[in-house]
């Protein structure tokens, strides 16, 4: 049998747009992640370790519904976190976000606040650029019940559980003791 374009086994029908939005939601989760990883200096391994653990961890966990934007839509509130972080980010160039920094941003006075505005816009314009069309595409694909196939979550929570895995065992390849 020759296999069509209409094959459920065809390489064509793995490539589809569910499979392109479990990426583009695994990919704005691990977005403060890259950051730390590009802004911090950490070692190689460190980095590997901060990187692969949140991805692994994200395509286990969108890999465990049909359809990955439920979960997105469910993380609301860690997304929302991660568009605060990345207003801190821009706000403050200098490092990794800290627990004092949110007790600077409680704390400041009124008129210390409105010396920033400007700096302000512009986070909060990128954090909307980078967090709400995720969130609109993750309600369109639940409106139109569009799924991942069966075969490609397998694939994606053993992927996930294996970086997850190596990205446990990395510690044990650092110098530092």
């Amino acid at each position: 049998m020759i296999r069509g374009k209409d094959d459920k086994r065809s390489p064509r029908k793995l490539l589809t747009i569910e499979l392109a939005l479990f990426w583009l939601y695994i990919l704005v989760n691990l977005i403060i992640g890259l950051l730390f990883v590009s802004t911090e200096l950490v070692e190689t391994i460190g980095k590997l370790i901060v990187t692969l653990f949140p991805l692994g961890l994200y395509v286990t966990i969108f890999s465990m519904n049909k359809t990955s934007a439920l979960e997105l839509l469910l993380f609301f509130r860690l997304i929302a976190l991660h568009a605060f972080q990345v207003t801190m980010y821009y706000l403050f160039e200098d490092g990794a976000i800290e627990t004092n920094m949110f007790v600077k941003l409680a704390t400041s006075p009124p008129y210390g606040i409105n010396m920033l505005d400007s700096a302000y816009l512009f986070s909060i314009f990128l954090g909307c650029v980078l967090y709400i069309p995720p969130m609109l595409l993750a309600i369109y694909q639940i409106r139109r019940k569009k799924k991942l196939s069966w075969r490609c979550r397998k694939w994606a929570l053993y992927t996930g559980i294996l970086l997850i895995i190596v990205s446990l065992i990395l510690p044990y390849f650092t110098n530092s003791r």
